[in-house]
């Protein structure tokens, strides 16, 4: 796409590896996305408990706790592109695991449990080295464009699988989501496998003595900027992001369906969506200044989501979709970018291990105060929070342009 001038618009897919693991990944995240609302909704009939919904959610995530940092050496030192093959084998047949025991009638909170596990290994490796995968695909001066378009295909398969799911819960049975999601790993799969290795950009590996998590940890002492950028996400994970534990119990608090429950995953998409492709659509990297503004915007929409109606909670998903992206991306961006090249697999890797906290311990919680103090009330919690997190990133942002 072009613009005045002749500059070219999303130029990401001006590269053919980037178009063919764009196919797969839309192909890919709308089958994850079915699953998990599927999962959500199933974990809810079975027990009818908020708690079990986090506990799910909290298991996806436990594994990067203890794998994540190991995920990120892989990343740096190993074939990116073979490594999500086979990390593309290990989710697939996970999926499939899990539609056998949903048709078998077989399921039980702590079965599902033990996938949601089994999926949570899985992404601990493949969170790091798709993003390194991305950065081979297209370079260093494309890859904040990559991001934003990858997080569009992301936000494209929310959209879509949610959809599809509801249709498919209501129709033909829950069982069939995790089929799906099944089905969709072998479209990534075969995208990945055509890629051709020649035309991707080659990435300096590190040292032999600068290979270790202790050596990528020790450069992150050195650098405050991305420790800032850390300490921000963990912070906002914690409850300010958990979203997607909140909305089925707010669907559930408002009297709906699982059609509200997809109408609100929807909508939060198309938010999403539409804050990546303004981003897909920008040069350069994103801004400390962009990372506060959406910080502050996603808690005003939080309070607005809070509202106990119906309508009103489906229209505040949308800036809440859209400002959550927002933020995620750029702090993503940002971390990548900052971040040395041959340091850069164990950074990101680091970055996932401080989401994956805050996923498991703010899943949990957010589980339990929507228990206690109800889902509405529960969103308000994470807009005040995210008040203070927006003070800390312009406190800390000034300091340090300051001292520069």
């Amino acid at each position: 796409m072009r613009v005045a001038g002749g500059d070219v618009r999303f130029p990401a897919l001006r590269h053919r590896n980037f178009r063919l693991y764009a196919v797969g990944q839309l192909a890919s995240i709308g089958g994850t996305w079915m699953q998990n609302v599927a999962m959500s909704w199933l974990v809810l009939e079975l027990t009818r408990s908020g708690k079990a919904v986090g506990l799910v959610s909290a298991a996806l995530f436990i594994p990067s706790l203890a794998l994540g940092a190991w995920a990120g050496t892989v990343a740096d030192r190993f074939d990116a592109r073979r490594a999500v093959l086979w990390l593309q084998i290990l989710l697939g047949l996970q999926a499939a695991v899990l539609a056998v025991v949903v048709f078998a009638k077989a399921e039980t909170l702590w079965l599902l449990v033990l996938l949601a596990l089994w999926n949570g290994v899985g992404g601990a490796f493949d969170r790091p080295v798709r993003q390194t995968l991305i950065n081979e695909l297209v370079g260093d001066a494309e890859l904040p464009n990559a991001i934003a378009t990858n997080s569009a295909l992301v936000q494209l398969g929310l959209i879509a699988g949610p959809a599809v799911g509801a249709v498919l819960i209501d129709q033909a049975g829950i069982g069939w989501c995790f089929a799906v999601n099944a089905a969709s790993y072998v479209v990534l799969y075969v995208a990945i496998a055509v890629i051709r290795p020649a035309d991707m950009v080659p990435r300096p590996r590190p040292a032999e003595g600068d290979q270790s998590v202790a050596a990528g940890l020790r450069h992150l002492r050195t650098r405050p900027d991305l420790r800032l950028l850390l300490v921000t996400l963990g912070l906002a994970s914690l409850l300010a992001f958990r979203v997607d534990v909140l909305v089925p119990i707010l669907a559930k608090d408002l009297g709906g369906s699982a059609g509200l429950l997809a109408a609100l995953t929807v909508v939060r998409g198309v938010g999403a969506l539409g804050a990546s492709l303004f981003l897909a659509s920008r040069f350069g990297a994103p801004s400390f200044t962009l990372l506060r503004n959406a910080l502050v915007v996603l808690g005003a929409a939080l309070v607005l989501m809070s509202i106990p109606n119906r309508a009103v909670a489906l229209v505040a998903s949308l800036p809440v979709g859209a400002a959550f992206m927002a933020a995620v991306v750029c702090l993503l961006s940002l971390t990548q970018l900052l971040a040395e090249v041959d340091y850069r697999g164990r950074i990101v890797a680091v970055w996932f291990v401080v989401l994956s906290a805050g996923v498991v311990a703010g899943s949990l919680l957010a589980g339990a105060l929507a228990d206690w103090i109800g889902s509405r009330a529960t969103i308000v919690c994470g807009a005040v929070s995210l008040a203070a997190i927006a003070w800390m990133v312009t406190a800390s942002s000034a300091e340090g342009a300051g001292a520069a």
